[in-house]
């Protein structure tokens, strides 16, 4: 079954040649940092970097733009055996040695190609944790899950865990198997454009996925609060998903309809940023949010729940605030507190926060780290 002619050693070669497998069926942080990072890994003359998507949306017709080897089989034309092929042809044709995969079918995939392309190296990026529902559809990513797990322990030859936490978990679980490499991000503006804390009219924002595990809920139950202080305030919600309903009838009954606008999906979130004053992160789990890290490098006042890579990130305090899940009144508290502080402890705290991600979470650090790790494959 295996074939020699393909057979390739990255120390036989000169330059060595990597392959991202992803589903980009949307985009969000983990979409976000994938691009990000190619975009980096791409102006190495000694790495082939090449990609594979599995839906038409954002993140491919971004892939595409890039001087990279980039096949989108869309899942939603191809039968998964077809997806399956056409991979193991792209694989082949292209001659990469290192597949780097994200979520779980991709990871999945990646078993049944092996068989095809003798020598292939696997290792998976682990963005966070699942969080499986209880019907039929949260049923089926458990299923999902374990095959992903079982995975992880016989065939990937590494994990990239984005937080301390999730290279804790996974260490544990599969026996020094993990890596911690942070995210980072790309297009860090100077320090001189960033804005200046707005106390005339105060903008409070929060940005990601409308699901369960965000827990947009505490946002908008904290807005009634600040306003009781702070009447001048005005909230939004960048990002789209499945609750998106259900929060906007809370926030109506909160008598919030004029006061929190829901933008949606947003492409180019510069000019958000850059409006902004205040930025929330109020999610039960996060990885390593790439929305915190880009709020950060803005020069924006931060607050976060204190889960995941968000305390590897935030010294309270210090380049933000930190609150535990689900306290609105924390929230609001600490929201009401920085409206109120004088200006030159907003600028020690955003400066903090701008020198925490432009010297430790940049995209260029993270995708040296990577070529780091691909090149330990050829030992």
């Amino acid at each position: 079954m295996f074939d020699q002619k393909y057979a390739l050693n990255i120390k036989d070669v000169q330059s060595f040649a990597v392959c991202h497998l992803a589903s980009g069926d949307l985009w969000a942080g983990a979409e976000a940092q994938l691009y990000s990072v190619i975009s980096v890994l791409s102006k190495n003359t000694q790495l082939k970097v090449g990609a594979i998507i599995f839906n038409k949306g954002e993140l491919a017709d971004r892939l595409q733009k890039l001087n990279i080897n980039f096949k989108l089989i869309d899942e939603k034309k191809y039968s998964y055996p077809t997806q399956v092929l056409k991979t193991i042809s792209f694989l082949k044709r292209n001659r990469f040695q290192i597949i780097h995969t994200h979520r779980y079918k991709e990871n999945i995939t990646s078993v049944l190609v092996c068989p095809f392309i003798y020598g292939l190296r696997i290792i998976r990026t682990q963005h966070g944790l699942i969080h499986p529902g209880r019907n039929f559809a949260g049923i089926k990513l458990k299923i999902y899950d374990a095959l992903d797990s079982l995975v992880k322990k016989y065939v990937n030859e590494k994990i990239v865990c984005v937080s301390e936490e999730l290279n804790q978990i996974y260490s544990r679980k599969f026996k020094k198997n993990s890596i911690l490499i942070y995210n980072g991000i790309s297009g860090i503006p100077p320090l001189k454009s960033l804005k200046s804390f707005n106390r005339k009219k105060t903008i409070i924002g929060a940005v990601g996925r409308l699901t369960g595990v965000k827990n947009l809920e505490s946002f908008i139950r904290a807005a009634p609060k600040i306003l009781k202080n702070h009447s001048n305030t005005e909230f939004f919600i960048a990002g789209d998903g499945p609750q998106r309903l259900k929060l906007e009838k809370l926030s109506c009954s909160l008598g919030l309809e004029e006061k929190i606008k829901f933008l949606g999906h947003v492409s180019d979130m510069e000019e958000i940023w850059r409006q902004m004053d205040i930025y929330v992160l109020c999610s039960k789990h996060e990885g390593l949010s790439m929305a915190l890290l880009e709020a950060m490098s803005y020069g924006k006042l931060v607050i976060a729940t204190k889960v995941g890579g968000n305390r590897e990130v935030i010294v309270s305090g210090e380049n933000g605030y930190l609150v535990r899940p689900g306290d609105s009144n924390a929230i609001a508290d600490v929201c009401n507190m920085l409206i109120d502080m004088p200006k030159q402890h907003i600028q020690r705290i955003t400066l903090a926060a701008y020198k925490t991600i432009s010297g430790r979470f940049t995209s260029e650090r993270c995708a040296s780290s990577l070529v780091d790790l691909y090149e330990t494959l050829s030992l």
